[in-house]
């Protein structure tokens, strides 16, 4: 039964949803309602392939990665339930020099913030991924201690083998400069 009144209301129980109603309840709140019209994160959070990284451009975005690799580390400690957590890495392979350019930049930034990365060439990355082709890149950013996860809601659960193509254990991608987003 939906309570009729409360002092905090939330819309959706996907994983941004269920985060904010679990910060506010350790920080003392106790009148939060989470509000979802099917069942526990089965929007778009079911959809979500589960890398978590700290290969990003902004100061914000890689502080907010590396607080989330922390808690996904202690997450069956603190949550009382399995997710799937495995730290195994994230590669993405450049193929021009701009996008090495940048992406030099973004890991000299990254590695002040904490961020274990490197900047490796295609012979590096091959000794990674064995089986990957590198006649067509000029380097590629790798990050060890990155992760893939696959429950953190109960819906993940029931969804988990579905998606297992899409949550390899090594997380590769192939930067398009031209749509500005990964691609795999």
């Amino acid at each position: 039964m939906t309570p009729r009144t409360a002092d905090i209301v939330i819309i959706g129980a996907g994983a941004i949803g269920c985060s904010i109603a679990y910060h506010l309840a350790l920080r003392g709140a106790r009148d939060v309602v989470v509000l979802e019209r099917e069942m526990i994160g089965a929007g778009s959070t079911s959809k979500a392939a589960g890398g978590i990284r700290g290969q990003f451009g902004t100061r914000v975005e890689i502080e907010f990665s590396l607080r989330s690799i922390e808690f996904f580390t202690r997450f069956e400690e603190e949550m009382g339930v399995p997710c799937d957590y495995r730290q195994e890495g994230y590669l993405i392979l450049l193929s021009d020099e701009p996008d090495v350019a940048r992406f030099r930049r973004n890991v000299d930034l990254q590695r002040s913030l904490g961020a274990e990365v490197s900047l490796v060439g295609p012979d590096d990355a091959r000794a990674i991924v064995p089986e990957l082709r590198v006649d067509d890149i000029l380097a590629a950013a790798w990050a060890r201690g990155t992760a893939t996860r696959r429950r953190t809601t109960s819906s993940r659960r029931t969804r988990r083998r579905r998606g297992r193509a899409a949550c390899a254990s090594l997380r590769t991608r192939r930067w398009r400069r031209s749509s500005c987003r990964a691609t795999a």
